[in-house]
């Protein structure tokens, strides 16, 4: 079993865009064993809804997710429509045990 234990931080940094993120989502389906998910996007500027739709879609393909902890503080262009892309993914984990979510600001 992959077990991952090192967070990322990718924080306060107007380059990160959707395109990259959804590069990284695109490789979290391939962790089908990952238990634990900690990403850290405090005020990526660039960052929007459509990284939430295409991380939702990532989370879905992995059945054993416990604990996911995400940090979109200050990410100013993620609106309602992106929170419910995630909460509908949220819903179908059966697996999970904790969420910890941060969109202030």
């Amino acid at each position: 079993m992959i077990e991952l234990d090192e967070e990322m931080f990718i924080d306060r940094n107007d380059r990160i865009t959707d395109k990259g993120i959804n590069a990284l989502n695109k490789t979290l389906v391939k962790l089908i064993c990952l238990e634990d998910l900690n990403f850290q996007f405090y005020k990526c500027l660039e960052i929007t809804d459509e990284v939430l739709k295409s991380m939702s879609e990532a989370l879905r393909k992995i059945p054993s997710i416990r604990n996911i902890n995400l940090n979109f503080s200050l990410c100013s262009k993620i609106s309602d429509i992106g929170l419910f892309y995630l909460s509908e993914c949220l819903k179908k984990l059966t697996c999970l045990t904790s969420i910890t979510l941060n969109f202030f600001g």
